[in-house]
């Protein structure tokens, strides 16, 4: 997940993975195929604003998900915890 005030600063939140050679492996993903691999991860990646964010999670939720592993992708700290703090106040106390 890759959570930001506006959509052009989360997508380049998640820009970097197609530069990391070695992101491929925490998609899961154990192939040769090291660009598909990043690619495929940022398709299936929410990358959103908090509001669409949120939508996006309400509809898996309408589709009988009950449990969510979220990983934001954070090339930086700082960049994580604003990411974490924007979930935090705008998207979690809609499913409280």
């Amino acid at each position: 997940m890759s959570i930001a005030r506006d959509p052009m600063e989360s997508k380049k939140n998640i820009e970097w993975m197609l530069k990391d050679t070695e992101m491929y492996k925490y998609g899961g993903y154990m192939l040769d195929l090291k660009e598909e691999a990043a690619l495929r991860n940022i398709e299936r990646s929410i990358v959103r604003t908090p509001s669409t964010a949120l939508k996006a999670l309400e509809a898996y939720v309408n589709a009988g998900m009950t449990h969510a592993d979220l990983w934001f992708v954070h090339p930086r700290f700082e960049n994580l915890n604003s990411q974490m703090r924007l979930f935090a106040e705008q998207v979690m106390p809609s499913f409280s």
